[in-house]
Protein backbone atom coordinates (compact mmCIF):
# COMPACT_ATOMS: atom_id res chain seq x y z
CA UNK A 1 0.00 0.00 0.00
CA UNK A 2 1.44 3.68 -0.45
CA UNK A 3 -0.29 7.02 -0.21
CA UNK A 4 1.69 8.73 -3.60
CA UNK A 5 2.82 7.31 -6.60
CA UNK A 6 5.16 9.15 -8.04
CA UNK A 7 5.78 8.88 -12.14
CA UNK A 8 8.12 11.48 -14.56
CA UNK A 9 5.01 13.40 -15.07
CA UNK A 10 2.42 12.91 -12.56
CA UNK A 11 1.88 12.95 -8.83
CA UNK A 12 -0.40 10.64 -7.89
CA UNK A 13 -2.31 10.34 -4.36
CA UNK A 14 -4.09 7.51 -3.20
CA UNK A 15 -7.27 8.02 -1.97
CA UNK A 16 -7.47 6.94 1.67
CA UNK A 17 -10.42 5.28 1.66
CA UNK A 18 -9.82 2.56 -0.95
CA UNK A 19 -5.91 1.86 -0.35
CA UNK A 20 -5.08 -1.22 1.62
CA UNK A 21 -4.09 -1.13 4.88
CA UNK A 22 -0.49 -0.46 5.77
CA UNK A 23 1.41 -3.64 7.57
CA UNK A 24 1.59 -3.46 11.25
CA UNK A 25 4.98 -4.55 11.24
CA UNK A 26 7.47 -7.31 8.93
CA UNK A 27 6.46 -10.46 8.14
CA UNK A 28 9.01 -12.57 8.92
CA UNK A 29 7.66 -15.23 7.43
CA UNK A 30 8.12 -13.72 3.77
CA UNK A 31 11.65 -12.54 4.31
CA UNK A 32 14.61 -15.18 3.00
CA UNK A 33 17.81 -15.79 4.53
CA UNK A 34 19.10 -14.23 1.30
CA UNK A 35 17.21 -10.80 2.03
CA UNK A 36 17.91 -10.25 5.64
CA UNK A 37 21.71 -11.23 4.80
CA UNK A 38 21.68 -7.82 2.88
CA UNK A 39 19.53 -5.70 5.08
CA UNK A 40 21.67 -4.69 8.25
CA UNK A 41 18.70 -3.08 10.39
CA UNK A 42 16.82 -6.31 9.95
CA UNK A 43 19.38 -8.67 10.93
CA UNK A 44 19.65 -6.13 14.36
CA UNK A 45 16.01 -6.16 14.86
CA UNK A 46 15.62 -9.76 14.33
CA UNK A 47 18.44 -10.56 17.17
CA UNK A 48 16.58 -8.14 19.65
CA UNK A 49 13.27 -9.30 19.15
CA UNK A 50 14.50 -13.41 19.19
CA UNK A 51 16.09 -12.16 22.39
CA UNK A 52 13.37 -10.70 23.67
CA UNK A 53 10.86 -13.61 23.15
CA UNK A 54 13.49 -16.30 24.09
CA UNK A 55 12.87 -17.84 20.65
CA UNK A 56 13.43 -17.75 16.68
CA UNK A 57 11.71 -15.93 14.72
CA UNK A 58 10.92 -18.29 11.59
CA UNK A 59 12.00 -16.70 8.05
CA UNK A 60 10.59 -18.11 4.53
CA UNK A 61 11.30 -21.60 3.87
CA UNK A 62 12.44 -20.96 -0.30
CA UNK A 63 15.57 -19.05 -0.69
CA UNK A 64 13.74 -15.84 -2.01
CA UNK A 65 9.85 -15.41 -0.92
CA UNK A 66 9.36 -11.86 -1.86
CA UNK A 67 10.03 -10.59 -6.13
CA UNK A 68 13.25 -9.90 -6.27
CA UNK A 69 14.24 -5.81 -6.73
CA UNK A 70 16.09 -4.90 -9.93
CA UNK A 71 19.61 -5.58 -9.77
CA UNK A 72 21.65 -2.27 -9.67
CA UNK A 73 23.66 -1.18 -12.77
CA UNK A 74 21.20 -3.29 -15.19
CA UNK A 75 18.61 -0.91 -15.62
CA UNK A 76 18.47 0.58 -19.47
CA UNK A 77 21.33 -1.58 -21.13
CA UNK A 78 19.32 -2.49 -23.85
CA UNK A 79 20.13 -6.16 -24.14
CA UNK A 80 17.39 -8.46 -23.88
CA UNK A 81 18.05 -12.34 -23.26
CA UNK A 82 17.73 -14.43 -26.12
CA UNK A 83 15.29 -17.18 -25.86
CA UNK A 84 16.98 -20.28 -26.29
Amino acid sequence: PVDIIVTPTRVIHVNSSTRLPKPTGIYWNLLSREKLAQIKVLRQLKAILEKEQGQELQLAEQEEALPPLAKRGERGTGKKESAS
